[in-house]
């Protein structure tokens, strides 16, 4: 899998565009996306696990989406 792009470090916050997770996990407020109230637990993007190309459609559990809030990060 090859990336393409900026490297950011993501701290607690309002996200300002998608990313995608290659390190660690966060949870993340995705209320203003889904109207879910229930914080959403986010991991690390593992091509050798997931054998396929990073489609945000498919890996959304590792997709962090513009807007939303973090509220706790790990192993960043």
């Amino acid at each position: 899998m090859a990336f393409a792009g900026d490297v950011v470090v993501v701290t607690p916050g309002i996200l300002p565009c998608d990313v995608v997770l290659v390190r660690g996990e966060c949870i993340v407020d995705e209320n203003m996306l889904t109207g879910e109230a229930v914080p959403v637990r986010k991991v690390s993007c593992n091509p050798a696990v997931d054998g396929a190309s990073y489609s945000p459609d498919v890996h959304k559990s590792c997709t962090l989406y513009g807007g939303t809030s973090v509220a706790q990060v790990a192993g960043l």
